[in-house]
């Protein structure tokens, strides 16, 4: 997890804010993470560093059997690279995707999509970060998007990569921010609403359903 940290505009220093970004592997076949190591990781039972490539489950001992409020993920993103076309998608990880969101959905854990790698659409939105919107390779990506998993547009938020470049970049800032304020807005609403009061009998149970639900998505 990655704390993120701001610089009031009185104060010529950085102070540390109580805000949290995790990064996960993707669904990839190759080296790629689970589902339910994942839906661990956004209940809170996956410490921080933890190499969750090899896996995780109620036996470990590195499990966080009774996670607290602030270590359980409060808005998920979803990440796609839009410079490819969705419809090549593995068909295993459409189906992971989908059963992704129905757990989310049922767990009212609120979740975004992040679009990236929009500088390599073509050599414009590359010169000019703003002509993203007017991408039609990235319209018609996301047209995909949206009739394969049912985004809601005003939740997808295309974004360019910091790759090459050594001065910061106000439109990719612009983008950046843009998804970020929604991110926000979102683990705010999802963390105050958080029920304290799961005990692990109700866990075990929630586990045992998971795993029914995941072997059936995977079948």
């Amino acid at each position: 997890m990655y704390q993120l940290k701001y610089k009031h505009k009185s104060e010529n220093k950085l102070h540390r804010s109580s805000v949290f970004i995790g990064d996960l592997p993707g669904f990839q076949e190759h080296w790629g993470i689970k589902l339910e190591d994942v839906k661990h990781a956004v209940r809170g039972h996956v410490p921080n560093n933890y190499k969750i490539k090899y896996g995780i489950n109620r036996d470990s001992k590195e499990f966080t059997k009774r996670p607290e409020k602030k270590d359980k993920v409060n808005c998920v993103c979803l990440v796609f690279d839009i410079s490819t076309p969705a419809d090549e998608l593995p068909g295993k990880i459409q189906e992971t995707f989908k059963s992704f969101q129905r757990w989310l959905l049922d767990k009212k854990i609120p979740y975004i999509v992040i679009l990236t790698k929009c500088d390599l659409l073509n050599t414009d939105v590359e010169e000019c970060k703003y002509r993203v919107f007017e991408n039609n390779t990235l319209k018609v990506n996301k047209d995909k998007l949206i009739q394969m998993f049912g985004f809601k547009q005003s939740k997808m938020f295309p974004v360019v990569n910091y790759i090459h470049e050594d001065t910061v970049v106000p439109e990719c800032d612009a983008l950046l921010i843009a998804a970020l304020r929604e991110i926000l807005k979102l683990g705010k609403d999802c963390f105050e609403d958080l029920d304290d009061n799961v005990s692990d009998d109700s866990d075990n149970e929630e586990n045992g359903s998971e795993d029914r639900e995941t072997n059936k998505a995977n079948s």
